[in-house]
């Protein structure tokens, strides 16, 4: 089993946060088509039966991304979030 890919993950973390596979495709300036490519791709890698199954696999990864997102941006005086709107419900 291959590790899943920066983008799958990023992938999975939208759709964590609820977006449609067109929302996520369109902020990631792909396909939506791509987009449930590589969500099947990986659910296939973890095991998962759903992406819903997948974000629930992957969430320690998933948390630690958004980590090391807020430590990122909080040392540089940034307000970008890498989900824009996202339900803060998540993270707590």
């Amino acid at each position: 089993m291959s590790n899943p890919t920066p983008r799958q993950m990023q992938y999975l973390l939208m759709k964590a946060h609820g977006l449609a596979d067109k929302q996520v495709a369109r902020r990631s300036r792909v396909t939506e088509q791509a987009v449930k490519n590589q969500l099947l791709i990986l659910r296939r890698h973890i095991g998962a039966r759903t992406t819903a199954h997948a974000v629930y696999l992957l969430w320690p990864v998933l948390e630690a991304m958004l980590e090391s997102e807020r430590w990122y941006n909080e040392s540089n005086n940034s307000n970008t979030i890498l989900v824009e709107n996202a339900d803060t419900r998540l993270l707590s």
